[in-house]
């Protein structure tokens, strides 16, 4: 039986590794060839067609000189690479490894009843916010620079369907106009009878679907078929209700 392909892990552990050898400016076959690996096998272990040996992986990672937090991290990941959904530990000194979905996505859904998502908080949106409570201009300024700040570091977006519910975004200015992004407001009323908690759903290029969970301190990635089509069909029933600031999905 030929191995999965686009398995949650399987994709993270790909980019990461990719992401680790181009910020060490070494191309695949100069890699390959070092390690003693055959170009075709690196490729296909960096795009997530097939699961590399523990063996391996430790190899690559030595030798690329990783700290031991992400060697650690990244060895977990492994161990779950041949499943359908994993769990990522999130630490302090390492990046959410969620940041490879938002590069290798071709369209993205999200779902956010408690909390604005970073990029729909414009300037407008945190003057707004902040005057509100009376927070000191020269606070709401650097609030704003730290906002733009972060945003710089973004990923490009992709094509973006973003659902913010009605308590969540309690704020009198409309939702912003961005490149690639339609946002809308769900009423509160649409999470009823019980709460909704928030999600995004990832496409691939290939068509393969992942939700992705968000926790203090970890992250969840499913991507078992009838989960996936779960979470697909309540972000299709929540656009359908949600309203925008005309009344209507653009």
């Amino acid at each position: 039986m030929s191995e999965p392909k686009f398995y949650p892990a399987l994709l993270l552990l790909g980019h990461t590794l990719r992401e680790l050898r181009t910020q060490h400016d070494v191309s695949l076959r100069t890699m390959a060839r070092r390690l003693g690996f055959s170009p075709a096998c690196l490729s296909a272990w960096e795009t997530g067609f097939r699961r590399p040996p523990a063996e391996a992986l430790g190899f690559i990672l030595g030798n690329l000189r990783v700290r031991p937090s992400l060697y650690q991290k990244l060895m977990q990941i492994h161990r779950q690479s041949d499943r359908p959904s994993c769990v990522e530990e999130l630490a302090t000194d390492t990046a959410s490894l969620e940041r490879a979905f938002e590069e290798v996505a071709v369209r993205k859904f999200e779902w956010a009843p408690h909390c604005v998502p970073g990029f729909l908080r414009t300037p407008e949106y945190i003057r707004a916010e902040l005057e509100r409570r009376d927070v000191a201009p020269d606070d709401v300024d650097q609030a704003i620079f730290a906002q733009q700040v972060r945003e710089l570091d973004r990923p490009k977006r992709c094509p973006s369907i973003v659902l913010v519910s009605e308590v969540a975004w309690a704020c009198e200015t409309a939702l912003p106009q961005l490149e690639n992004v339609t946002a809308a407001i769900v009423p509160t009323s649409a999470s009823k009878p019980e709460p909704i908690d928030g999600f995004t759903i990832y496409e691939t290029e290939a068509g393969f679907f992942t939700v992705v969970l968000r926790h203090e301190h970890a992250r969840i990635y499913l991507g078992e078929t009838e989960i996936v089509k779960a979470y697909r069909s309540t972000f299709a029933r929540l656009q359908r209700q949600a309203i925008d600031s005309v009344g209507a999905l653009r």
